[in-house]
């Protein structure tokens, strides 16, 4: 298990154990019906999971790579939990106001200032499983900000564990304004551990899946016209690269 995929399992039970003992100066009002809207977020990228929408072309494998690598900074860089997703443990109780069951989350104070903003937080726990609502307030790092919104589904069975994760965010950088909409899942068992990142463009959706050659990168991407094997070179707006497969054959972008 990589320590990505390791940090994705801690994250909820951690949060979840750190909100329980954290120091309430004033409760907050509980969101309403948090607990609909998170199954309603998560379902959406288990649904498009299973059958993506998307058609890949020359035309959008540009801005789909670069939302990929805006989802890996905000979220593997720690933008969307606020840093909190490689440093649970070591939050301070005192960076959160509310109990167990919903709260505010100072995302400065929980980061030592790497980040900056706050986090709503909603949990529901109905026997081994766990859902979890988040409100994003003005949630930065390095430059680019997001508002919106995010639920995190932990689910445990016979079939081993699996969490997945969802946000919907109208992001604010140097370009402007843009929606940054995505899903993770990720799935432990008996024949190990997977990860799917879905991403949203222009309300079509794609799954990708990502591995690090000693080349460079090389991404499968399903759409609804097949699945794509991509080898990228560049980074972030600047990708640039070829796919092979799916209805078209070949993408060159």
């Amino acid at each position: 298990m990589t320590n990505l995929n390791s940090t994705r399992f801690a994250f909820a039970a951690a949060l979840i154990a750190t909100v329980a003992t954290g120091c309430a100066e004033e409760e907050p009002a509980r969101p309403q019906n948090t607990a609909s809207r998170a199954q309603a977020l998560t379902s959406e990228v288990e649904e498009n999971r299973n059958a993506p929408t998307g058609d890949l072309s020359e035309n959008n494998a540009g801005s789909l790579f670069a939302a990929w690598d805006e989802w890996d900074l905000m979220v593997d860089g720690g933008m969307v939990f606020g840093g909190l997703a490689t440093d649970i443990g070591a939050i301070d109780p005192g960076c959160t106001v509310g109990d167990d069951e919903a709260g505010t989350l100072d995302v400065a104070c929980a980061t030592g200032g790497s980040s900056s903003g706050s986090v709503t937080y909603d949990v529901h726990i109905d026997g081994g499983n766990v859902l979890v609502y988040y409100g994003f307030d003005e949630l930065c790092v390095d430059g680019v900000c997001g508002t919106g919104e995010g639920a995190v589904k932990v689910e445990t069975g016979d079939f081993g564990a699996r969490v997945t994760v969802a946000g919907d965010l109208q992001i604010t950088d140097a370009s402007g304004q843009h929606q940054l909409k995505y899903g993770v899942t990720t799935s432990a068992g008996d024949a190990g551990v997977s990860n799917e990142v879905v991403l949203w463009l222009d309300d079509e959706s794609f799954v990708v899946r990502t591995s690090i050659t000693g080349v460079g990168t090389s991404v499968e991407v399903q759409g609804s016209d097949g699945s794509y094997q991509c080898d990228l070179t560049g980074e972030g707006e600047s990708y640039s690269g070829s796919c092979l497969g799916g209805a078209d054959g070949e993408i060159d972008f």
